[in-house]
């Protein structure tokens, strides 16, 4: 975490809900839980998750070890100079209070966070690609509303509206990309929030950039290889590329991903050799997903990632 004084701090969460626990959205789908839990933490800065034993034995090592991996290969870094990787989930928060966005003539007023009419609408509007709302009252009632409800919600009051990451931004998320929720099987870890593509309103690219500190704030121009992966939703017979700021090329193929139709989430891991990566893909970005087909493909993660490179950042030269 980040002081107001611009110094770097520890900090460690308390929050231990478990699948044998009686909270009802949580016991809904605990894999998913789990997995956005960790992915929020390292958003907000969060280094230590601070959970009970029990958490991490048995059933539940087995359910959340993906994800307890994952919060452990990012936690602790505040500095995109230092960090073995940038990543991005997708996501998107359908944020009640936000009266920009769902403005209040078309979805009804605010009304201190209990028009039930309001939320109805909101969650209408979002239907067609997966929100729903399966206990409103619970998420209403006075208290902790994470004791209340008895099943999990996707439009709610003052949340977070954005994608998670780490120092990797997408270019205007919601012109570009359409939201999804609670896609595939709730045995695998990613499908709780999506983003992807909408071909008929016109959202077929996608476009990242990547912390210019990530790189000493210059262009890598082929100096080392990185990975990137994508971790997407198998779901049609057609193909997407995977597009990035190339050495001899400002958009170059890395590979191109054609789907299966297994209906399960899968990754595609590519090793980039000459990546460049000077923002000089559209809308000054390093890395560009494209749609080339009439699916909508459906996605949860990428990451860029290096195993080597000159890591001096918030903490000194790194190994």
């Amino acid at each position: 975490m980040w002081r107001s004084d611009g110094r770097a701090v520890r900090g460690r969460g308390e929050y231990n809900h478990g699948p044998d626990d009686n909270v009802g959205w949580y016991a809904e789908a605990p894999v998913w839980n789990r997995h956005w839990q960790c992915l929020w933490l390292l958003t907000y800065g969060t280094d230590i998750m601070n959970l009970r034993e029990k958490r991490l034995r048995g059933d539940e090592e087995r359910m959340f070890k993906q994800s307890y991996e994952f919060f452990s290969r990012y936690a602790g870094y505040r500095d995109a100079r230092d960090s073995l990787g940038a990543w991005r989930a997708w996501r998107d928060g359908l944020d009640y209070s936000d009266t920009k966005r769902f403005e209040e003539r078309a979805f009804g007023p605010v009304s201190g966070r209990k028009n039930l009419n309001r939320i109805a609408k909101i969650t209408e509007a979002f239907r067609p690609f997966g929100a729903m709302n399966g206990d409103i009252k619970g998420y209403l009632l006075t208290g902790h509303p994470s004791r209340n409800m008895k099943t999990l919600n996707d439009v709610a009051a003052d949340i977070w509206p954005d994608n998670y990451r780490m120092f990797l931004y997408q270019y205007a998320p919601n012109q570009t990309s359409q939201g999804y929720w609670r896609i595939g099987s709730k045995d695998e870890p990613y499908g709780r929030f999506a983003r992807g593509f909408d071909h008929k309103t016109g959202k077929d690219a996608m476009y990242f950039n990547i912390d210019d500190g990530f790189f000493q704030d210059k262009p890598l121009a082929g100096e080392y290889p990185v990975t990137v992966r994508v971790v997407y939703f198998d779901k049609g017979t057609g193909s997407w590329p995977l597009v990035y700021d190339g050495v001899k090329d400002p958009q170059q193929t890395a590979c191109t991903v054609a789907k299966s139709n297994s209906g399960t989430w899968k990754e595609k891991v590519v090793t980039i050799s000459d990546g460049y990566f000077g923002n000089h893909c559209p809308n000054q970005t390093d890395l560009m997903l494209k749609n080339t087909d009439n699916e909508d493909d459906i996605l949860h993660m990428v990451e860029i990632a290096r195993t080597t490179g000159d890591r001096k950042g918030f903490w000194g030269v790194a190994p």
